[in-house]
Parts: C-alpha cells; sequence; structure tokens
C-alpha cells in the first residue's frame, strides 16, 4: 500500500526556484514525479473532493497555510474521484483527509495525519 509507493520513489532531485502554493495532482504517476524531485522535507499530500462542503470551506485556508509554509513544506492536492488508487494507496476513508509526509535522506515515511476539517491540526503537523 503506501509503503509500496514510497518505497517506488526515486532519489530526489533538488528542485530550485520559487516556493511552489498548493499543488494540484491529477494522476499517481504526477504524484511520484512529484515527491522524488522534491528536495522538502514535509510534504502535505491534501485528499479532498469536488463535491466535499467542508473541503471547500478548508480550501483558502489551505492556501494561505501553502504560502506561509512554502520554504518548507509542499501541499499537494488530491482529488479522490480523479485518483482513487493512490487515494487506496493512502488508505482515505473520508475527505478532507491530510496526510504529513517526511523525508529523512532518500526515504519517505508518514509523520502523521489529519482527518476533517481541523485547521488548527493541520498547521500543527507543518510546525
Amino acid at each position: 500500500m503506501l509503503s509500496r509507493l514510497l518505497t517506488r520513489l526515486p532519489h530526489p532531485r533538488l528542485v530550485t526556484g520559487r516556493p511552489m502554493s498548493t499543488v494540484a495532482i491529477p494522476s499517481e504517476e504526477a504524484f511520484t514525479e512529484h515527491v522524488s524531485s522534491n528536495s522538502k522535507s514535509k510534504q502535505l499530500v491534501y485528499f479532498t473532493a469536488s463535491w466535499c462542503g467542508p473541503c471547500q470551506v478548508v480550501a483558502p485556508t489551505i492556501e494561505a497555510l501553502s504560502d506561509q509554509y512554502a520554504e518548507s513544506v509542499d501541499i499537494l492536492k488530491v482529488d479522490v474521484d480523479n485518483n482513487p488508487e493512490l487515494s487506496g494507496q493512502f488508505e482515505v476513508t473520508a475527505v478532507p483527509m491530510f496526510v504529513l509526509l517526511t523525508r529523512n535522506g532518500d526515504a519517505l515515511s508518514e509523520a502523521g495525519r489529519v482527518t476533517g476539517a481541523s485547521i488548527e491540526q493541520v498547521e500543527g503537523l507543518l510546525k
């Protein structure tokens, strides 16, 4: 599942340039490419859906957090309806769901998760 996906990731490549805000992930391949090419030590995967009311409510705040933590964290936005395999690998059971991935050398591991629209808990993951 998640460990299978994470162990397939190639060595990270350095990314230079301006910090990104929330990055929309259209596919599992795009997720793998982005995570593997990113040198940041933290990446927050934000699972959402267009029909999810709480997701729509927290979306502007997540964008603001993305800007606030742009130097240290990338926030990757994954639509569960468009990415059912990726959502399954992360065992997403409800949206919104936030999964923090941290990098230690070449290894990437899950460092925490928040299910629901608790911005305080999400921000706690990012600190």
